[in-house]
């Protein structure tokens, strides 16, 4: 029984502190002095505003995401609120506005599912042109992956415009 429960909580132990180092970078990245990523990145303007969102706002955003499924999942531990595909593009979305590189098997951690459902996750997606895979310059045996700059672009938007609908919605 004892090597069943190993078995089971591993994943779940690897998942864990996947969202924990997730979770510590970017808090010590919006501990940062931001200033210079104040260039707009975003041309999309849904509310009249003037001002589209920088990096540190696109962070605040992605990662108030990922935390509002873990809240969820907390509250309504019984019920499936999450993604996959979603989980993946989101994490290698933070780590792209972080300047990270990510590994075939953190993307599969994030994911959320078991590894070689993740991997045909990841071959849909590379065949589709969503996720790139880049080889790792140091490690020619080592396989990283990054969203494409249409993907980039496709998640600033969307991330624009959930702001655009809070603000809209906040009284």
């Amino acid at each position: 029984m004892m090597v069943e429960l190993d078995r089971i909580h591993f994943p779940l132990r690897l998942a864990s502190d996947e969202i924990a180092r997730i979770c510590g970078e970017l808090g010590r990245v919006l501990a940062e002095d931001h200033s210079e990523l104040t260039n707009p990145i975003v041309q999309v303007n849904m509310s009249g505003s003037d001002d589209p969102l920088d990096n540190r706002q696109l962070l605040v955003l992605a990662k108030g995401l990922i935390d509002e499924r873990q809240r969820r999942s907390r509250y309504l531990p019984n019920l499936q609120f999450f993604d996959p595909v979603w989980e993946m593009l989101i994490d290698l979305f933070v780590c792209h506005l972080l300047n990270k590189c990510v590994s075939v098997s953190s993307v599969c951690i994030a994911s959320g599912v078991p590894p070689t459902t993740a991997l045909r996750y990841i071959s849909d997606l590379t065949k589709r042109g969503i996720v790139e895979r880049v080889t790792d310059q140091k490690d020619g045996r080592r396989i990283f992956l990054q969203l494409s700059g249409d993907t980039i672009e496709a998640m600033r938007q969307y991330l624009t415009a959930v702001h655009e609908s809070r603000i809209r919605a906040s009284p």
